[in-house]
């Protein structure tokens, strides 16, 4: 299966909750919602929850766009809430991204990343079939939280800590190399 290969067959996947997915290269990125469920999961404030548990880092994407994200830490390359029996330690308010991966552009619309989390993923192409009507939703969200996001990064300058509502370390911030999504938009 190729990135995009969803669009006409689907896919076949099933969480094994390994938590090899939390662990590697990659980060958790994160949206104001998500940040609403770790608040109320974690029963911390706002601040509490940015302080403690995530970063600031900026991804340079195919040299010639700079965007800040807010991320979970990590620890030597493992998320900070995998525990050792390999399950998450804040499974039911974890963000968004944990909970939808792989069904998600940056997996399914890219063919490295894809690559990448079939290599390391025993779910991947068994248990499940997921057809391309159900899976159309969670792309569609996905693409649009992300397109909420950039706009909400014009407004508000880039500035993060207004997008979020809270106050983040001072600038520079890690710079991560990334790639854009291989995924042409349509040209209609």
């Amino acid at each position: 299966m190729s990135a995009n290969d969803w669009k006409t067959e689907g896919v076949t996947f099933t969480c094994t909750a390994c938590g090899a997915c939390c662990k590697g290269e990659g980060f958790v990125y994160l949206f104001p919602d998500d940040l609403d469920r770790l608040e109320s999961h974690l029963k911390l404030s706002r601040q509490d929850v940015v302080d403690k548990y995530t970063m600031p880092i900026e991804i340079y994407f195919d040299d010639e766009e700079l965007f800040p994200y807010l991320v979970l830490r990590k620890n030597e390359d493992v998320c900070i809430f995998l525990q050792e029996d390999g399950l998450c330690e804040i499974h039911e308010g974890k963000p968004r991204h944990c909970v939808d991966s792989p069904f998600m552009p940056e997996f399914l619309g890219h063919e490295e990343s894809l690559k990448l989390f079939k290599k390391i993923c025993p779910g991947w192409g068994t248990g499940a079939h997921h057809s391309p009507e159900e899976l159309e939703p969670l792309m569609a969200f996905h693409e649009k939280r992300q397109e909420e996001y950039e706009e909400a990064l014009e407004k508000h300058d880039y500035n993060l800590g207004k997008i979020f509502g809270v106050t983040l370390p001072p600038q520079p911030w890690p710079i991560i190399e990334g790639t854009l999504s291989d995924d042409e938009p349509d040209a209609s």
